[in-house]
């Protein structure tokens, strides 16, 4: 038993150093990708992005959805952009959230409206530190809007936690 927990940390990392080479191409494509997202050739950054993104990288799904949102090679496709971007938000990605927040509130996107969900996005991503989110959430809970109660502590709260990351 004892000699078999040994050989564990050795292939451990005998594993660590065969899937190096695939983390640094991944990582490569990853920063290639957002400097062609950037410098607007978006074709370039979906095709870099993708795989990166398909891998869990959450700020590569949210670059790709946003390709979708913003008809940046061509159509808008609401469905791969709603697609991309709740698994970015599922990753807690507070600008996804805030995007998914937004289309469940307004029924945007082919999103069905849906101001419960749109309200729990919202509270994601203020609390994963998107500063807009923070602002709105501030100004929802001070009239109640989006399915939210009238709260005055809490309008006070995200007031000042926007305030606070200028």
């Amino acid at each position: 038993m004892i000699s078999t927990l040994w050989k564990l940390p050795g292939l451990m990392l005998v594993l660590l150093l065969l899937t190096a080479p695939g983390i640094q191409a991944v990582s490569d494509d990853y920063q290639r990708g957002v400097q062609a997202f950037e410098q607007k050739n978006y074709r370039l950054a979906l095709r870099l992005l993708t795989p990166v993104a398909r891998n869990g990288n959450v700020d590569a799904q949210y670059r790709v959805g946003r390709i979708y949102e913003k008809g940046y090679i061509g159509r808008r496709d609401n469905a791969k952009m709603v697609y991309w971007y709740r698994l970015a938000a599922a990753g807690n990605h507070g600008k996804a959230q805030y995007k998914l927040a937004v289309g469940y509130a307004r029924g945007l996107a082919g999103l069905r409206r849906d101001e419960k969900r749109g309200a729990q996005y919202l509270i994601r991503s203020a609390n994963n530190g998107y500063r807009r989110a923070m602002k709105v959430l501030a100004r929802a809970y001070k009239a109640g809007k989006y399915g939210l109660p009238r709260d005055k502590g809490k309008a006070r709260h995200w007031s000042r936690r926007y305030e606070q990351t200028k």
